[in-house]
């Protein structure tokens, strides 16, 4: 009998959140990943969605865990002392030609800070888009939110999924807002 781990049951019920959402109209899932990685013995899941009263962004939820997760939650063996078994999270919110997005930074970082508190890093990232022929030098900017939480997840935390998928729509629909 197979016996599901931490990242089966939390994808579960991650991914049903998300489509639950979806069939709610609150959003639009426009992409779906299941990784394995093995060169590392990871495994990453992904999903991707865009607000459904506007397409100016979109938004991707990540779930990963590692070998040493693995290894500790099916034999009991710590690779990496201290640390329990379980799941990482990351939200990315990309945001295509935003040109003023310099400007916006602080207020981005208080705006996720206020909403998301000290549970998580943030990490913002400004692209140049380029194109080959010189008088395409720059094609626009490309703007993306990075939130990845300090702390692992297990089943504990499942009651806690639903809440976090609405904040990640409410820090989605937020920043494409400040960044209009």
């Amino acid at each position: 009998m197979f016996d599901p781990t931490i990242f089966d049951n939390l994808k579960t019920v991650l991914e049903g959140g998300l489509y639950d959402l979806d069939r709610e109209n609150r959003i639009r899932i426009t992409g779906r990943q299941d990784l394995l990685d093995l060169a590392a013995m990871s495994r990453a899941f992904r999903m991707e969605f865009v607000l459904t009263n506007g397409q100016d962004g979109i938004t991707e939820i990540e779930l990963s865990s590692e070998l040493s997760d693995f290894a500790a939650e099916l034999s009991r063996i710590r690779i990496v002392e201290q640390e329990p078994p379980g799941c990482r999270i990351r939200i990315r919110h990309h945001f295509p030609d935003w040109e003023s997005v310099e400007a916006h930074l602080d207020t981005v970082r208080a705006s996720l800070r206020e909403l998301w508190g000290e549970e998580v890093h943030i990490k913002q990232v400004i692209e140049i888009v380029l194109g080959e022929e010189p008088a395409q030098q720059n094609l626009g900017k490309q703007f993306t939110a990075e939130l990845t939480f300090l702390r692992k997840i297990d089943e504990r935390h499942i009651g806690e999924l639903p809440r976090l998928l609405m904040h990640t729509v409410r820090s989605f629909e937020k920043l494409r807002n400040l960044l209009r």
